[in-house]
C-alpha cells in the first residue's frame, strides 16, 4: 500500500522497482516466502524517523523538504531517467 492508511494498494511481481520520494507512507499489505522488500537509502540519509501520526511530528514538512535529491537514479545511475525528473522537481 502506498501512501499511508487509506492509500492506495498497487501489486509489485519480482524484477519491479519503486521508488518512493521522501515522506510517502508505504506498508506490505500481504507476504509470501518468496516475496522479499530491500530497502536502500541514498549516502547521508540513511537515518530516517517513522511517523504513523502526524501529531507526532510538527516539523516534518519543513525536515522533509529539507531532504536532498538523490545524486544518481538507484537503478541506471548518474546518467539515468529519474535524475532528470528530480532535476525538473528540485
Amino acid at each position: 500500500m502506498l501512501g499511508g492508511d487509506g492509500g492506495r494498494q498497487i501489486e509489485v511481481t519480482a524484477g519491479d522497482l519503486l521508488v518512493l520520494p521522501a515522506g510517502t507512507g508505504h506498508r506490505r499489505i500481504k507476504d509470501s516466502w518468496d516475496f522479499w522488500v530491500v530497502g536502500a537509502y541514498p549516502p547521508g540519509q540513511e537515518e530516517f524517523d517513522e511517523f504513523t501520526d502526524q501529531a507526532m511530528c510538527t516539523n516534518c514538512g519543513f525536515r522533509l523538504r529539507a531532504v536532498n535529491l538523490p545524486k544518481r537514479d538507484p537503478l541506471y545511475g548518474p546518467e539515468g531517467p529519474l535524475v532528470k525528473l528530480w532535476q525538473g522537481v528540485a
